[in-house]
């Protein structure tokens, strides 16, 4: 299980330099988490990658034997390239869980999927691409429904 940092604390932190403090009632703006988001992405790539290859590393294995193909012409890599499509919000089996703030009130269980996708999104495309072609996360964040999570767009 890939664990990876608080995103409450990385909020809090932001806020202590940059903003005044809120009750819990109000929004968090999605421009306050969205380094945070790409930071995890960049920190924990490598362990998000393993535990997907932990997840799928059979389906691959299966699919070059069925169709009768050198694992050495054609890597794990090349099977997630061609398998997952990047370009949309997905389901993969990724193993992401945060370490603390997941219970709090203020971001909906849908909102922590969103950006634990995300997060997903991010890592394996700088793994398969490299870190040229790394996403923004306020890039991928109007694919998805939010519940708790507000945009300004000034980001």
């Amino acid at each position: 299980m890939a664990k990876v940092i608080s995103l409450n604390d990385y909020i809090t932190q932001k806020k202590k330099k940059n903003y005044s403090a809120q009750s819990i009632t109000h929004p968090i703006w999605f421009h306050e988490i969205n380094d945070g988001i790409k930071a995890l992405a960049l920190r924990d790539k490598d362990l998000i990658y393993n535990n997907i290859k932990y997840n799928y590393y059979d389906e691959y294995l299966y699919f070059v034997n069925i169709n009768h193909i050198a694992m050495d012409e054609y890597t794990f890599e090349d099977y997630l390239r061609d398998n997952i499509n990047l370009e949309q919000s997905f389901d993969v089996v990724h193993g992401v869980e945060f370490s603390k703030g997941y219970d709090l009130n203020r971001l909906s269980e849908n909102d922590w999927e969103n950006i634990a996708d995300i997060i997903v999104r991010i890592s394996i495309t700088i793994i398969l691409f490299g870190e040229d072609c790394s996403i923004e996360p306020n890039k991928l964040a109007d694919e998805y429904d939010w519940d708790s999570i507000g945009f300004d767009y000034t980001f």
